[in-house]
């Protein structure tokens, strides 16, 4: 049995998921937290390998046959942890590691199993001050964005591009319920909510299907980091930095 690890600790949730590439075995297993991922992540993909039946971590551990990563944006303490594991696994076992953004995460934990119906998802994820990151997607054969991520309020969102689609919409993630505030009313369609975090075994399911080359393990933050490097004190010109010391 080869399997894929699914990890994301990018919000207020740990969770990691494991499928096979059939899709025939899978579990998942997700924690909220507002803090304390590190702590919690190793020991949650224990007790999956442990769900999973396997006499020992290092057997599931054997078992993988690739590594994915939520990448962002999200909380950067979080996605450093969840980063820093996933490629610390897929160097240790040699795998790929796949890095997946959140908001494609949240996306892809909507899709149909077939794939076949099409539909609209509009992500949004808690970001600082009342804003979002939204992102929308559409499903098929292969899920795809219709526009790029955006950190911004959920009023100044551009929805105009709605009437063009008769599908489905599903309003998905941590900021849904802000999005279902200002989102327009479609005679066209139906609209729906969905979940509020990523379904982990969804996303390790989804992963076999992604190229490594195109979906790399690095960190999407889209905006600053709240700490900002101090600025000193007493600035030294470059003609003071030159002196020599006696």
């Amino acid at each position: 049995m080869t399997l894929c690890l699914a990890i994301d600790t990018s919000g207020e949730w740990c969770s990691v998921g494991v499928s096979d590439k059939a899709g025939e075995t899978s579990a998942h297993l997700s924690q909220h937290l507002k803090r304390g991922h590190a702590e919690h992540l190793l020991p949650a993909i224990e007790q999956l390998f442990a769900d999973l039946g396997f006499d020992s971590t290092e057997e599931g551990y054997r078992s993988l046959e690739r590594v994915a990563v939520t990448i962002g944006p999200g909380s950067f303490t979080g996605l450093r942890v969840g980063l820093s594991a996933a490629r610390g696994i897929a160097l240790a076992r040699s795998i790929p590691c796949i890095g997946i953004s959140s908001l494609m995460a949240a996306a892809l934990s909507e899709v149909k199993d077939d794939g076949a119906a099409k539909a609209i998802f509009h992500v949004a994820l808690l970001g600082r001050g009342g804003q979002v990151f939204y992102q929308p997607f559409i499903s098929g054969p292969h899920l795809k964005s219709l526009k790029n991520a955006e950190n911004l309020f959920p009023e100044e969102i551009d929805f105009t591009f709605c009437e063009d689609f008769s599908e489905a919409h599903y309003l998905v993630g941590s900021g849904a319920g802000l999005l279902k505030e200002v989102f327009p009313q479609l005679s066209c369609s139906s609209i729906q909510l969905g979940k509020d975090h990523a379904d982990l075994q969804r996303i390790a399911h989804a992963a076999f299907d992604l190229d490594p080359e195109q979906f790399l393990p690095v960190p999407h933050y889209m905006r600053e980091a709240d700490a900002i490097k101090a600025k000193s004190l007493f600035p030294l010109s470059p003609e003071m930095m030159k002196h020599d010391a006696p």
